[in-house]
């Protein structure tokens, strides 16, 4: 049974007094996630990254703050081919993974319509590389099954830009958490671009687009993350690898699949 139910724009309630205790909760997770791929959403995401600023500037320690800007390569594509419908499951598919890859203490968030970005605390540049490597990795080399139709490995994948606060210009607002944020975020956003730039020169042409028309189960992402933290180091090094021990849920296309 519902909590609340909305009548002409009032809340009216529609369970016992005890649990309206939840309705401030509810209410304040539904304000900062993202309906369709269930991160944070671009006001929450904000707030994070200003609190992780502003605690790493008073601890004064080794560590700095990354942030990540991705987007979805080809997506247009995919929409004008197969419906909106399956561009929208793809937003979301490409959320879930992105989720899947994050380390402790490292936050995601769907700030566009198939723009993400992550932010995290990094021991050093390595740790940062290794997330988007990772992210770019997940979601290139599994079969995404989007609106009910199984796709190939390498349907989609994502540009990855990156800045950090270890860089010498975000060092000239340590003392202004709202303008270093907004500095690394146009930094990642046109690392980002250059990095989707280069890899179309690398594989100009985009690979045709294929899918099985019967339904086939998820299979479970192929991403395992080793974490190590402590008190002193919130964002300890940490590693990406292939589970190798995944059963791989994947089938062969029916042989009378289509391409366009």
């Amino acid at each position: 049974m519902a909590l609340i139910a909305w009548t002409d724009f009032v809340l009216v309630p529609t369970a016992p007094i005890s649990h309206l205790y939840y309705v401030p909760i509810l209410i304040a997770a539904i304000a900062s996630t993202d309906d369709l791929t269930g991160l944070h959403n671009l006001r929450s995401f904000e707030a994070l990254c200003r609190e992780l600023l502003d605690s790493e500037r008073q601890r004064r320690t080794r560590t700095s703050v990354a942030l990540l800007c991705l987007d979805v390569d080809r997506l247009k594509p995919l929409n004008d081919t197969f419906g909106h419908l399956t561009g929208a499951d793809a937003v979301k598919w490409v959320g879930r993974v992105i989720r899947a890859c994050l380390p402790s203490g490292a936050y995601a968030c769907r700030y566009g319509g198939d723009e993400f970005a992550v932010v995290m605390s990094a021991l050093d540049p390595s740790s940062t590389a290794l997330l988007a490597t990772c992210i770019q990795n997940a979601v290139a080399n599994e079969a995404p099954v989007l609106d009910g139709r199984a796709f190939p490995p390498g349907t989609l994948s994502v540009s990855v830009g990156s800045a950090s606060t270890s860089a010498t210009g975000a060092r000239a607002y340590a003392d202004d958490t709202t303008a270093l944020f907004t500095l690394l975020f146009r930094e990642a956003d046109t690392a980002m671009y250059e990095n989707k730039r280069l890899r179309r020169r690398v594989a100009p042409r985009s690979p045709a687009l294929v899918a099985a028309p019967a339904p086939v189960p998820l299979p479970a992402l192929s991403v395992a993350l080793a974490i190590r933290t402590t008190d002193r180091e919130p964002a300890a090094a940490w590693s990406c690898a292939p589970n190798a021990t995944r059963e791989d849920a994947r089938k062969p296309a029916p042989s009378g699949s289509t391409s366009k």
